[in-house]
């Protein structure tokens, strides 16, 4: 990707740019995002990174993945969009404090809603200090209409009735979007793309649909696009009613009880796992991984082993190897890559979160412990875990090896 040339356009020198990336789990933000601050020259970049489960996963790889000087603020285990809003504030207010940041892009977890973090940037206390340039909505190609068509995949919101399928969501983030990046698209028929394309664009008629493999953007398209439109979005009943929540998390962060009505608990606001149905378990071991058992074992059995696992990553210790793999699952596919090295004095071992409805947590154990060495075994003479061409072995799940 060749480096950007920019130049600040801002209405004030103070008016740090800020991107909003959302879309839904696995469709390929944290991907883009690390793309982005290495093709742009000279810049100096924050990232905030909004991750769901126990462990970082994204922030690990974004920082192994960006330019040293591309600044990265982790909240995790909870959805920028609802419980963790006051943070948000909060860091993007601490990063506005540097005179030299250019620019901040921010990634939502892959259940969170465009317009209550788009909103927060408008919160006073950012007034004259950042100005939003662009949501941007990441949708997997691969995997849209199996998610989008799951008759299962409801959940219900905090305070209303009535469900809410992930299909609304997914409607939502790309309804709210300036710019849709449509990834994956090597992974799907031409007349498949083209029948998405159609549906992106009934949903929102104003957005740029750009076509992606494996996150490659220009930046020029992406930053410094001034596409966020106030008045336009200041009309939708999700701003207008996220303005409302802004209000009650400034009351909550300045201590003001009196900004509450009477018997209302906003700390009861659902996060996304409550709302949707999804929750999180993190298998982790110091003991290694054979790598053949766990493509045999558990990749070839993929529904039965892991039924109602809709996305998977972390990194992988793999027995008879110096390379830190990272595990990134979305859909039917799973992709291992070599993320780096292991250090001398560092504490080898697997983290991988997986995320989805119904997790069988003791079946989910006990397969891939299956597939681990005792820490005193010798390991197996392997070369190299994933295939030297690319450092990036991809598998359809499901599929025996």
């Amino acid at each position: 990707m060749s480096q950007m040339q920019i130049s600040r356009t801002n209405d004030s020198a103070q008016d740090v740019p800020v991107s909003v990336l959302v879309g839904f789990l696995g469709a390929g933000k944290t991907t883009t995002l690390n793309r982005l601050p290495r093709g742009v020259h000279g810049k100096k970049i924050a990232v905030v990174v909004n991750e769901f489960g126990e462990i970082d996963v994204d922030s690990q790889v974004v920082t192994r993945e960006t330019r040293a000087d591309a600044e990265l603020v982790s909240l995790a285990n909870e959805c920028i969009c609802c419980k963790l809003r006051g943070d948000l504030l909060g860091a993007v207010e601490d990063l506005t404090q540097r005179h030299d940041l250019d620019y901040i892009l921010v990634e939502s977890t892959g259940l969170g809603e465009a317009a209550p973090i788009a909103q927060t940037f408008y919160a006073p206390s950012l007034e004259g200090k950042v100005k939003l340039d662009a949501v941007i909505t990441v949708v997997d190609a691969a995997h849209f209409w199996d998610t989008y068509e799951d008759p299962h995949a409801e959940g219900k919101i905090a305070g209303e009735s009535h469900s809410h399928s992930v299909a609304h969501l997914l409607a939502g983030q790309i309804e709210f979007a300036d710019v849709v990046l449509l990834n994956k698209t090597d992974l799907v028929p031409e007349d498949e793309v083209r029948r998405l394309e159609t549906f992106l664009r009934e949903l929102n008629d104003r957005a740029k649909i750009i076509r992606t493999r494996f996150g490659e953007v220009d930046p020029a398209k992406l930053l410094y696009t001034g596409a966020f439109d106030l008045n336009q979005a200041g009309e939708t009943e999700e701003w207008q009613e996220a303005e409302e929540e802004l209000e009650h998390v400034l009351a909550e962060r300045e201590g003001d009880e009196d900004h509450r009505e009477e018997g209302e608990d906003h700390d009861d606001h659902e996060s996304e796992d409550d709302g949707y149905g999804f929750a999180s378990y993190v298998y982790a071991t110091r003991r290694p991984f054979d790598l053949d058992a766990l493509r045999r074992q558990v990749f070839s059995r993929w529904h039965q082993v892991a039924a109602g696992v809709a996305r998977s990553k972390g990194t992988v210790n793999v027995a008879g190897s110096d390379d830190v793999l990272l595990w990134n699952q979305a859909g039917r596919r799973v992709s291992l890559e070599v993320l780096g090295r292991w250090r001398e004095d560092s504490q080898r071992g697997t983290q991988v979160v997986l995320i989805g409805r119904g997790l069988d947590t003791d079946a989910l154990s006990e397969a891939l412990e299956a597939c681990t060495l005792p820490e005193d075994q010798p390991a197996p003479a392997v070369a190299s875990p994933v295939s030297p061409a690319g450092r990036r072995e991809e598998i359809v799940l499901g599929v025996a090896p």
